[in-house]
């Protein structure tokens, strides 16, 4: 069948195939509290919380049976809400499972032999949950996880933590006979930590702390003692890659629900008893929908016909939507016997031949790849060899920098070979490739990849968004993102990034904040966002003057703050004055799951989704899929939620959904036709995650010399 048919087909099959059929399930499970109450008692915050009540803000506590001092009011959904929290956090506690931080989401079970066998890496089951309101009544969001955690002493002697940067971090340690949690002050000769239960700070030795610092950093520990790869490890204890995946997991998650609602409940709050149902809600008793069409992607920017669902197919048969018949001129970064390794591997992507991609560039893309220079040197002689690179005279025609970089040398630790040259070299206004050992040993295993990263690199664009009704009252998306820099040790120095999209998809260009702010204090940060904001707008018009920019959508994987809606409203108004804003926050820090238990592998379709309630909607990008083989393991849906300024012109739930879906379909580092997050916020978390180890006096090029070039991808 072909694949054009398919779509067609999966279009007429109905919202059924998505999950909403009889064997439709999300991972809700039903809190129910017997009698519910109609009052609560609101009490004067005095420095400690009641046990079964709950804060509410700086100064504001309630309560079922504290009346002392308190005053009685109409319980609301926030009361009830907070309430419910903490009541579960109170029951996840009296089970034995170990939170990490007050309000935690997140609980383990921790056998104490793990603290005491000090190993470098060990995994530890736990749960993460909310509280939700949905379809008029109260659910658990429950979800099984697993999370490597680092011996804090080891961390520190390989070098994949930096003492003088070890704070905020959630550790578990010995308190005696019992496991406690808590946050991470600093660490020299102990360890400082926060107690999660008490608040106070304790001194624990180094060798008693298992660090939850993170999946890198526990790949660095665990390459250091020759242990199996961390993400492995986690993957295999997930069932990521195991056949019937979604049904795994969807059974581990039950388990856990069954154990909890036997082991931890009921709990009683007064004259009042809460109960766990341990069976995961139907989504047919929910507002579930399914987008049964595949967004369209359009591969010719001057011919309309040239469009499709998948992007190889696309290609393939059209060639990207910017058909440059250009040069790309290339530099090459090698240790000496990985030369010619190198140079073979530029020759086969412009020549093709394999049978994944046979005519090479000059076919696929419409341009060639010529290597104008060639450094060799030993891999501690890198650094040295980018400082000439860039004063040599080819140097101003290269578009892309290739470096070979195995992973064994490359990302050892947070102060990497990996990450200096990239660093120095977007410092210099250079892009750069990386080339491991497996790229090497079998270029077929990442040509059209390889190929498609140095055209966009190169600053050419791919593909796009074909035109949908959806898209009409939208004129561009801006991703938004921040991140820390390294600087003297102990900074707490930060910068904004935003990337601008039209409202095709297409990315237009990359702002960074010209100077860094103080990551601690939020009205620093809402003003670094305003003045992104208005210096974005005012270049977006000013390349493109016939577009408007009334309409816009900022995406962000953080929750907006009062003060930066404030500041990224006001700073649009100054370059468009009846600017509309709709903030869209989109999050995969949920363990909000959905299954299709119709389906033998359990696993949902993507494009299904829950309204669960006013400008909140969880939405599947991933799963089973008419256009691309199913990702691994279980689909991990995104939760979306949004309001606009000014109030009552915010989008309807099912274009929401829809834009986010489209967007997955718009990264330019992959050739699959979809990816888990919008283009949005996944450039803007890459941009992040390598920011992260740049230092303060590096970062003042890349926002001005590859402003028009993706340098993360």
């Amino acid at each position: 069948m072909a694949l054009d048919d398919q779509i067609e087909r999966a279009g007429r099959s109905g919202p059924s195939g998505g999950g909403s059929g009889y064997g439709g399930r999300v991972s809700l499970f039903e809190l129910s509290i017997t009698p519910y109450p109609d009052s609560v008692i609101v009490l004067p915050f005095k420095g400690q919380v009641p046990e079964g009540a709950a804060r509410l803000g700086r100064d504001r506590v309630v309560s079922l049976t504290h009346t002392e001092g308190g005053q009685q009011e109409t319980a609301t959904e926030r009361d009830m809400e907070a309430l419910l929290f903490a009541n579960v956090r109170r029951a996840l506690r009296g089970g034995k499972l170990v939170p990490l931080r007050d309000r935690a989401y997140e609980y383990f079970k921790v056998p104490m032999d793990t603290l005491h066998q000090q190993r470098p890496v060990v995994y530890l089951d736990g749960v993460e949950f909310r509280v939700l309101p949905t379809g008029g009544s109260w659910y658990l969001a429950l979800d099984a996880v697993v999370a490597p955690f680092v011996n804090l002493a080891q961390a520190l002697s390989c070098r994949a933590l930096d003492p003088d940067l070890c704070v905020n971090i959630d550790v578990i340690y010995a308190a005696g006979e019992n496991a406690s949690g808590g946050r991470l002050l600093g660490c020299r000769d102990t360890a400082q930590v926060t107690d999660v239960d008490t608040g106070t700070e304790v001194s624990v030795p180094l060798e008693s702390v298992a660090a939850r610092a993170g999946m890198g950093v526990s790949q660095i520990v665990a390459r250091a003692h020759g242990l199996p790869d961390p993400v492995i490890e986690v993957r295999k204890h997930t069932y990521v890659g195991a056949d019937h995946a979604p049904r795994k997991r969807y059974d581990l998650t039950r388990q856990a629900a069954q154990f909890i609602s036997t082991h931890c409940f009921p709990v009683r709050i007064g004259q009042s008893i809460i109960t766990l149902d341990p069976t995961a809600a139907s989504t047919r008793d929910l507002d579930s929908h399914l987008i049964a069409d595949e967004p369209a992607l359009l591969f010719d920017g001057f011919d309309a016909s040239k469009r499709g669902p998948a992007v190889m197919n696309g290609l393939k048969h059209f060639g990207p939507y910017q058909k440059p018949r250009a040069r790309i001129d290339l530099a090459i970064l090698s240790i000496p016997e990985k030369m010619p390794s190198m140079a073979a591997l530029v020759q086969s992507l412009g020549s093709g031949g394999s049978r994944s991609f046979p005519y090479g560039m000059q076919r696929a893309f419409e341009c060639e790849l010529a290597v104008v220079e060639s450094m060799e040197t030993p891999f501690d002689g890198y650094m040295r060899a980018c400082e000439e690179l860039v004063r040599r005279p080819a140097a101003g025609v290269v578009k892309v920098v290739l470096v070979y970089m195995p992973d064994a040398v490359g990302r050892t630790g947070w102060d990497s070979l990996y990450y200096k040259v990239k660093a120095y070299l977007c410092e210099q206004g250079f892009v750069s490739q990386m080339i491991d050992d497996n790229v090497l040993a079998d270029p077929t295993w990442k040509d059209y990849s390889l190929a498609l990263d140095l055209f966009a690199k190169a600053g050419y664009k791919p593909w796009v968004l074909d035109d949908h009704a959806n898209l009409d009252d939208v004129d561009l998306f801006v991703g938004l993102s921040w991140s820390w820099l390294q600087g003297q040790f102990g900074s707490r120095r930060a910068v904004g990034h935003i990337n601008v999209f039209d409202k095709y998809g297409e990315w237009q260009f990359f702002e960074g904040s010209g100077s860094s702010f103080d990551g601690i204090d939020f009205s620093q940060r809402a003003d670094a966002f305003g003045r992104l904001m208005r210096v974005s707008l005012s270049k977006y018009r000013a390349t493109n003057p016939s577009r408007p920019c009334r309409n816009v959508e900022v995406h962000y994987s953080k929750k907006f703050g009062r003060a930066e809606k404030e500041a990224i409203t006001n700073a649009a108004r100054l370059e468009a004055q009846d600017a509309c804003i709709t903030f869209v926050h989109i999050s995969d820090r949920h363990p909000l799951r959905l299954y299709d238990l119709d389906d033998p592998e359990g696993r949902v379709a993507r494009g299904t989704y829950l309204v669960m309630g006013e400008g909140d909607v969880l939405l599947a990008t991933t799963g089973r899929s008419v256009i691309a083989r199913s990702p691994i393991g279980t689909p991990q849906p995104l939760r979306i939620r949004w309001a606009t300024d000014p109030p009552g012109s915010a989008p309807a739930p099912e274009q929401i959904a829809w834009r986010v879906f489209a967007l997955s379909k718009l990264n330019w580092a992959s050739t699959n036709s979809f990816c888990r997050q919008p283009i949005t916020i996944k450039y803007a978390n890459e941009i992040a995650r390598l920011t992260n180890v740049f230092e303060l006096g590096q970062w003042g090029r890349v926002n001005s010399a590859l402003a028009g070039r993706p340098w993360w991808l």
